[in-house]
Order: structure tokens, then sequence, then C-alpha cells
């Protein structure tokens, strides 16, 4: 019964997060309010529903982070007998997305292997295009993750202590996965760090040297690190003017929009991260 219970909750949920949208937002939101989530693994999943669905939609990411803003102090009791909270639970699960290796996750060195051995030439190229299908898709998650992490954080909802860790994490990796990622962070935070004073000169410094490594990253990603280096030295202020107000439907509008232009881009076989 009471496992019956909890998939009739998640079903409501999602009902609720295919319906988000920045004209329904408020009474969607309060929908979510009054579902019975009254254990610690009914609001973790709630989370992991709504965590999959910002990831997966980045371009609606603010209406995601901003439901998580509203129920970020929802709080349930935990097996301990203290209390969790829907934002410890959250942060939780981004910290984990974020520190996954996506090599790892892929198992890209058995598949590697299974392509190498493989001697039919049609399968072989099958395996190819499955793996190179997969490795977009994983790119495709972390660039999500990363800006629904912006969106938080530009909320309340995570510290700059954490930022900065993300940059220098992201920075380190020298994976071209990990640059990317790190391009749509800034574009998303860069202006609100810069604004508490921090100085983001010396990563900028790094993404500068390394967008000058031709052979080495491929070209989309370093036109994407040079876009970011321009974008911050015009003040953060985008090539299009977006200052005047929009209506809902525009903002509906852009996100579509935003979201063909990211297929576009990600459906662009990436080059392998050199070791």
């Amino acid at each position: 019964e009471q496992e019956a219970k909890t998939e009739e909750l998640y079903k409501k949920v999602r009902g609720v997060l295919n319906k988000l949208t920045p004209q329904k937002f408020t009474t969607l939101v309060s929908q979510v309010q009054s579902l019975p989530i009254d254990n610690s693994e009914r609001l973790q999943g709630v989370i992991n529903l709504v965590f999959e669905k910002a990831v997966d939609e980045p371009s609606f990411s603010v209406a995601y982070a901003g439901m998580c803003k509203i129920l970020s102090g929802m709080q349930v009791p935990g097996e301990q007998q203290e209390n969790v909270n829907f934002r410890k639970l959250l942060v939780n699960r981004c910290q984990l997305e974020f520190e996954k290796s996506p090599d790892l996750e892929l198992n890209k060195e058995a598949k590697m292997r299974e392509i190498e051995e493989c001697t039919d030439p049609d399968k072989r190229k099958e395996l190819q295009l499955l793996m190179e299908d997969e490795e977009r898709r994983m790119r495709m998650k972390s660039v999500g993750n990363v800006r629904f992490i912006g969106e938080l954080f530009k909320l309340g909802m995570l510290t700059t202590n954490i930022m900065i860790r993300c940059i220098k994490q992201l920075l380190s990796t020298g994976y071209e996965e990990s640059l990317e990622c790190l391009c749509k962070l800034l574009t998303t935070i860069g202006k609100d760090l810069e604004n508490k004073n921090q100085d983001l000169s010396p990563y900028f410094d790094k993404m500068r040297e390394v967008s000058l490594k031709r052979g080495e990253v491929s070209s989309r990603v370093r036109f994407m690190l040079q876009d970011v280096i321009d974008l911050r030295q015009n003040k953060w202020i985008p090539r299009r003017d977006d200052s005047n107000p929009k209506t809902m439907d525009q903002i509906q509008k852009d996100a579509e929009k935003e979201v063909l232009e990211t297929q576009m881009i990600l459906n662009s076989v990436p080059q392998t991260p050199p070791r």
C-alpha cells in the first residue's frame, strides 16, 4: 500500500513537471507543496525527478531552480530521527552528478575494446555510432547539470566557495567535455561571482592559454572558450540585447530556440580528449 502511494506521488510530480511553464509556475509549485511528501525516501525521489528534468531540459533550468528555491525549506523525518531537508538532499545530488567520471559511467574502455576486437565492418560501425551517441548524451547531461547548478547559485541555494571549487575542477581535468561545462557555468554565473568580488582572472588566463592550443583542443571548444573570454571583456553583456523586459511567451520561445541550438551543437562529433 505504501509503495502504491509513493508511485502515485511520483506520477503526480511528473505530471506537474511536464506542465511547468512560466505562466503556470505558481499554481504548479503549490500543487507540489500540497502533496504527501512525508518521509526521506519520497523527498529524495521527488528531488531526483526534478533534478533529472532540469538536467534534461537546461533551457528551462531557471524555472526548475525557482521551484527548488521555494521547496528548499521542506523537511521530513530522517532515518536517525533527525530531520532532512530538500536543500541538503538536492545539493548532495548535484555534487554526486558533478563528480561522476564520464568514462567510467560509459564503461568506455570496455566499449573501445569491443569495437577494436569486432571483425564485422558493419557491426563495428554500428558499435562506434552507439558509443558516439552515448557520449553526446553524457555531454548534454553534464552541461545541463552545470547550468542547473549555476541557476541554483544565483538564487542563493549554493555558496560562492562551491562555485569556485567547480570552476577549478572543470579547468584542471583537460577533458573537452569539462571545458564545455566550464564555459556554460561561467556564462551563467561569471557576472554574479565578480559582483561578489571574486577575482576570476587566474581562471581566464588559463582558459586563454588553452584556447590558443591548436591541435590539442578542437576548434569548437576553442571558440567556446574565446566566446566566454569576450563576454567577460564586454562586462558580461551578451551580443544580443536581452535587457528589455520579456513576456512569458517570449521566455518560452527563447528557451525552445536554445534547445534546438544546443542539440545542433551537441550533434557535432567531439574530438577524443587527450589523456
